[in-house]
């Protein structure tokens, strides 16, 4: 049964004279425990004797308890959680160790908080008070009440309060989000450093709250009054709950005597900050970790780290429990279905199923042998992605008539033409185009005022959908070959133009046509045509919302009864052309089809890309490293909404106020804190060979300096210099950057 929060604490004792052994007979009896609520005990792997202990004391009082028995290495809290959030059936997620208590009080406005909330990358902290030992024993016997803890710290009462962490591995979040982060990083073990190392991934993904000045600076604590370091950034998750009395207590106990503590901190210390950088740098996350609670067997086929599934991280999620094998990993198509039937595979989980020949062979495998399929694909309008259980672009049974073809109702032929318009006003395309410029405009700086255009967009030469579904079309070459032709024939009131795809180096010349520059926009070109010819580029299905005739000389999935027009030759768009047969596109049927790619099939993600040169040819290709979805649809699997902050905390705020006195003396009576844009040109722009520390190192300083630097010269003209210099020669701009701290 689904909860509404799982809390799970990381627990490992390995003698029976640690405080720990009593203390987690403590925990799990005085801990609240609501019907709402999980709460999940992750023993590392303490020795049979205490573990089976710990066992019949969670079974009598409701806790799951796991041991992962894995007493015989350095202990890690980290894998604990990890295991933990994978198995947890709540919604939400905390942490909690044995060390901390709250009362009732306390977990009722945590209920609140999260029932109301709807945020995919909703995080908070929840802080705590450290009591001292005196305290500690007044608390446990019920003279000391929690209440009272939070009026000996509004009274600075240090015989009572030890500490405040307003920042603690107590984070608040939805359990996607922790798992399509990967958690926390298995590189780290001992204590320190592992829950930092998450909390700045969270944090920053959260878009709640501006970075600290010099953020990569260990130097300033929880209590520091300026805005400096990552500890005071951090702050900001846990101080509102600070604020409203929402707090854990953690009860006094002597300093854990462990050898390795120190050297274990120093190195995870170290870990953590090259992450840090690196995350800056690329936004590198460990692979997003799967959900052991969904009884689904999904077999991916590809690596896990690679970057197509650390792209996909909000997805892996909510597939079920995954098996990643690669295609290479399979000697045989057979080999294959023995593993599907050895694992009890539900589904396969493809990249683009004609990528390789292997690939393929095994996709085919599982069309012949009934196994369940997702492949996954960019779709044909922006920001548009597809997980389809029918098959693959133009083959698929997706995109069947009888699925779209309807009567749409008056909301829903409402909500269509609303998409269209926008889609047709906007800059938003698959690939980088200029800007936009207008159909007048193009046709002006291309002379063509008064004739009609044939607009012909290109396809890349190696595109999967040009090598399988490219019809009676032997490729682009023998394409542009049959466009010449059109181009020769046509009447002498018509033109042709011709955009080579934004991928593509090499220049075109293309006699009897007009080949635009590279930059040109494609809804200008679109705007500006009176029907387009193509292969079957997804340029196609954008035309039809413009209203554009489409004739496709290849397979493609918009082709069809009212839709694009599907042709064999060059010839057919001069017949239609010449002999004014009707070609215009139904546009009721466009609206029945678009309704139903938007609102049925597509999934819809923002995404980010990296650009791959490709060696052989010159040219590149865009990857995609990150994906933020708005919308995931998995016919059978899963079709949800995906809500999530997208815009910072204005610093005019009062969750900023505890740094207020900060804010007001830096900016020169200015209360804004580091502008966005500014702070991402900063802190993005890293050596690119993070390898070498102490060159990390050094443009960490740089990038905390040069940030300092850009906020006091804010509402100035020195900033557009400073950032002028940064992208004209970052060497030196960080150069300076480090002697003006030194000096």
């Amino acid at each position: 049964m689904t909860k509404l929060l799982s809390i799970i604490t990381p627990f490992y004792c390995s003698n029976e004279e640690s405080y720990l052994n009593k203390r987690v007979d403590l925990f799990i009896e005085k801990s609240f425990y609501p019907s709402w609520m999980e709460r999940i005990i992750v023993d590392f792997g303490s020795p049979s004797k205490i573990a089976n202990r710990v066992e019949l004391s969670c079974a009598k009082h409701g806790y799951v308890y796991l041991n992962l028995k894995k007493g015989r290495e350095r202990f890690s809290a980290g894998k604990c959680r990890n295991y933990g959030a994978q198995i947890a059936k709540g919604e939400y997620l905390s942490f909690s160790d044995v060390d901390l208590l709250a009362n009732e009080d306390f977990y009722s406005a945590v209920f609140k908080k999260i029932n109301k909330n709807n945020e995919f990358n909703f995080f908070e902290i929840l802080p705590c008070f450290y009591l001292t030992s005196e305290a500690s024993v007044d608390y446990l016997d019920g003279s000391f009440t929690h209440d009272d803890v939070y009026s000996s710290y509004v009274n600075n009462d240090s015989l009572k309060i030890k500490a405040t962490a307003p920042a603690t591995s107590c984070f608040l979040l939805k359990k996607d989000f922790y798992l399509s982060e990967g958690g926390m990083r298995d590189e780290f073990f001992g204590h320190g450093y592992e829950d930092f190392e998450l909390m700045n991934r969270l944090a920053i993904k959260s878009n709640k709250f501006y970075r600290s000045h010099n953020y990569y600076s260990h130097d300033y604590k929880y209590d520091s009054l300026e805005y400096k370091g990552y500890r005071t950034f951090f702050s900001l998750f846990g101080r509102e709950n600070l604020a409203k009395g929402y707090y854990y207590v953690h009860i006094y106990h002597e300093p854990a005597e462990d050898a390795g503590y120190k050297e274990s901190s120093k190195r995870n210390k170290s870990i953590f900050e090259d992450f840090m950088l690196s995350f800056d740098k690329n936004k590198d996350s460990p692979p997003a970790l799967e959900n052991n609670c969904i009884e689904r067997n999904v077999l991916v086929l590809g690596w896990k780290n690679s970057i197509p599934f650390k792209g996909l991280r909000e997805v892996i999620p909510l597939l079920g429990r995954i098996i990643y094998k690669h295609e290479s990993d399979f000697h045989s198509s057979d080999n294959f279905v023995d593993l599907v039937q050895k694992e009890d595979i539900d589904v396969v989980f493809f990249l683009n199923p004609y990528g390789n020949d292997k690939r393929l062979d095994i996709y085919k495998k599982c069309q012949t042998e009934n196994i369940n399929f997702v492949v996954y694909d960019r779709g044909a309008l922006p920001d548009s992605w597809f997980f389809d259980t029918c098959g693959f672009n133009a083959e698929s049974k997706s995109y069947g008539q009888e699925l779209w073809n309807r009567s749409l109702s008056g909301d829903e032929e409402f909500y269509v033409e609303k998409y269209i318009s926008e889609l047709c006003n906007s800059e938003d395309t698959l690939e980088a185009n200029g800007s936009r410029q207008g159909s007048y405009s193009l046709r002006k700086k291309y002379d063509f005022l008064g004739r009609k255009m044939l607009f012909v967009p290109l396809q890349r030469p190696n595109d999967t959908v040009i090598k399988h579904f490219s019809g009676s079309v032997a490729g682009v070459d023998d394409f542009l070959m049959q466009v010449r032709n059109v181009a020769a024939n046509l009447p002498p009131d018509w033109v042709v133009c011709i955009k080579q795809h934004p991928l593509e180096s090499y220049r075109l010349d293309v006699p009897g046509c007009i080949v635009v520059d590279d930059k040109t926009h494609v809804h200008d070109l679109v705007e500006a045509c009176d029907a387009v010819l193509l292969i079957n580029s997804g340029v196609g299905l954008i035309s039809l919302c413009f209203g554009k005739p489409v004739f496709c000389m290849g397979q493609s999935f918009y082709a069809g009864d009212g839709l694009a027009i599907r042709i064999s030759s060059g010839e057919d768009v001069l017949n239609y052309i010449v002999n004014h047969e009707n070609y215009e596109p139904d546009q009721k049927n466009v609206h029945k089809f678009v309704y139903y790619l938007i609102s049925e099939f597509y999934s819809f993600a923002k995404s980010d890309y990296i650009k791959v040169a490709d060696g052989s040819t010159g040219a590149s290709r865009n990857m995609v490293v990150a994906l933020q979805f708005s919308h995931i649809r998995i016919k059978g699997i899963v079709d949800k909404n995906i809500s999530r902050r997208l815009e910072l905390l204005s610093t005019k705020a009062p969750a900023y106020d505890y740094y207020r006195n900060y804010f007001y003396n830096k900016n020169s009576h200015s209360s804004s804190a580091l502008p966005k844009r500014e702070a991402n040109i900063v802190s993005t722009i890293v050596s690119k060979d993070v390898s070498d520390s102490s060159k990390a190192k050094a443009n960490a300083v740089a990038m905390s300096n040069a940030s300092e630097s850009i906020v006091v010269a804010k509402n100035s003209s020195t900033v557009n210099k400073k950032i002028k210099k940064l992208i004209r020669n970052p060497a030196l701009f960080f150069k300076d950057a480090i002697k003006s701290r030194v000096g």
